[in-house]
């Protein structure tokens, strides 16, 4: 892994606004990104700034009446910064928690605010208080399927993952002066030596005539990833190991006119904790889909884009795929599906134990977006049972990673089936081996609603048909006497 993969090495422009900013305590939102709310002024973005804590336990909280001090303070730096509104929630400083009520209240100003980048502090930050806004603000936005901001986190006072750095050498004396409005801190701490130190380092990968930059990690969200993830995939990713397995891994991305969906799907991807992967997006007759690939140039080791001008079907768009792929495994990820950050990783420590192993699966958890229930949801998580696969699909398609010797022997999906393609392709690599590895975890997302989840929907009764008249043909008497045995026992409930 090069520095690159780990630090900018240029400055990029302003996010786009509204910007809603989260500050654990009145004075962090100005050290840690001061600088770049004095260029949103300048460059009229709008911004709002959310004080979480009273700030009541500060070092110097001997001062007579300090929370109205702190407050007083950065109402007033919310003036110089020309903020277009402010609120304090007033929880109880260095107790922080992610309570229902901090989370709901939080919710409602996002939507009030209607941001286009949402700053949060990073999670790996030292203060309790610092780390609990960060849980707290990701966990909010999880629940909320009308939000599209992008988060971003930022420092406060210590470096934590960069990979977006603005230059903010022009306002570091505005910066400065804009720090000192926090009296009842910087008289007594100090703050500003250590938030200068920090913006200089920033500037060590950039061009001499930075002097200070600000350090921030963007991401998008993913549904279900949930804070603990993150902060394990940062330290997966910036924590590089030699020993890691370098087994190059292609997936087939199948997808058509669903850019948003295909974005959280890379995004997914691009949050794997094995970095060895050829990513290959078939666009099956849809808009093209490069302006969100452009992206995730630099993110895999391999990036392949097949266009097609006219829709050819899911089977022959995944056989496209799979001719193109050069990885020691393969698997496959619909546009509107997503992988958690352990996904490919969990599977190929499952070819590791196993050198004999063809085929890997595992969990798979079913997100049903037409319902408010988030608590509850179906599960693929099945042990393997192949004469049940004669007869039953239960292992979704982007549950599976398998090697990439089964491709030389000419294994392909079968165009003729509209449907079920994935479920037909199973029943070929049962051909090949007894025996898929099961991994018990669930580790993969299966969306459904109004136009998703085509195989848990069911019906299709004909394709299904057409199926088992295939496969039956190679049943065996075992095979034969375990359906029977099955149904008889399905018939006495």
């Amino acid at each position: 892994m090069d520095e690159k993969d780990l630090i900018p090495y240029t400055t990029s422009e302003l996010p786009a606004g509204p910007w809603l900013v989260f500050a654990p305590h009145p004075d962090d939102e100005t050290f840690g990104m001061g600088g770049s709310l004095l260029l949103a002024q300048q460059c009229g973005i709008d911004v709002d700034i959310v004080f979480l804590t009273d700030g009541g336990k500060a070092p110097n909280s001997d001062i007579e009446n300090i929370v109205d001090v702190r407050e007083a303070e950065a109402r007033s730096v919310c003036e110089t910064l020309g903020v277009r509104d402010h609120h304090f929630l007033r929880e109880s400083d260095r107790q922080l928690t992610s309570s229902e009520s901090v989370r709901k209240r939080v919710a409602e100003l996002i939507r009030e605010c209607v941001p286009e980048h949402i700053f949060i502090p990073s999670c790996l930050e030292f203060h309790p208080d610092h780390r609990a806004a960060a849980e707290i603000i990701w966990e909010s936005v999880q629940t909320m399927s009308d939000n599209m901001a992008q988060l971003v986190s930022y420092d406060i006072t210590n470096l934590g993952p960069c990979n977006y750095l603005i230059d903010i050498s022009s306002v570091v004396e505005s910066k400065r002066k804009v720090m000192d409005l926090y009296v009842s801190q910087v008289g007594s701490q100090r703050y500003v030596d250590l938030v200068e130190s920090l913006d200089t380092a920033r500037t060590f990968s950039l061009e001499d005539s930075c002097i200070a930059a600000e350090g921030f990690y963007r991401f998008a969200r993913l549904p279900n990833m949930t804070y603990q993830q993150v902060n394990t995939h940062w330290f997966a990713k910036f924590s590089h190991r030699r020993d890691q397995p370098q087994e190059r891994v292609s997936v087939v991305v199948r997808t058509k006119n669903r850019p948003a969906l295909l974005r959280e799907a890379l995004t997914s991807l691009e949050l794997q904790y094995h970095r060895n992967l050829e990513v290959i997006v078939v666009n099956d007759g849809g808009s093209s889909p490069a302006p969100v690939l452009q992206k995730f140039n630099d993110t895999f080791s391999n990036l392949i884009i097949v266009e097609n001008k006219a829709c050819l079907g899911r089977a022959a768009a995944a056989n496209q795929g799979l001719d193109l792929v050069t990885g020691d495994f393969f698997m496959f990820l619909d546009d509107d599906d997503w992988f958690d950050p352990e996904h490919i990783s969990n599977l190929l420590e499952k070819f590791q134990q196993d050198k004999n192993l063809i085929v890997a699966y595992t969990g798979v958890r079913v997100v049903d977006f037409r319902s408010t229930d988030t608590e509850s949801s179906n599960v693929f998580n099945e042990p393997f049972d192949r004469n049940r696969l004669f007869y039953e699909n239960y292992i979704p398609i982007h549950a599976v990673l398998t090697r990439r010797s089964v491709l030389d022997n000419g294994h392909r999906m079968d165009e003729s089936f509209e449907v079920f393609e994935d479920w037909d392709f199973w029943l070929q690599l049962c051909q090949l081996t007894p025996q898929f590895g099961h991994v018990d975890a669930v580790t993969a997302n299966y969306r459904i609603g109004e136009e998703h989840g085509i195989g848990v929907k069911g019906g299709y009764a004909e394709v299904r048909r057409r199926l088992y008249a295939r496969w039956a043909r190679t049943w065996g008497i075992d095979e034969i006497d375990d359906l029977l045995t099955r149904l008889v026992l399905l018939s006495k409930g």
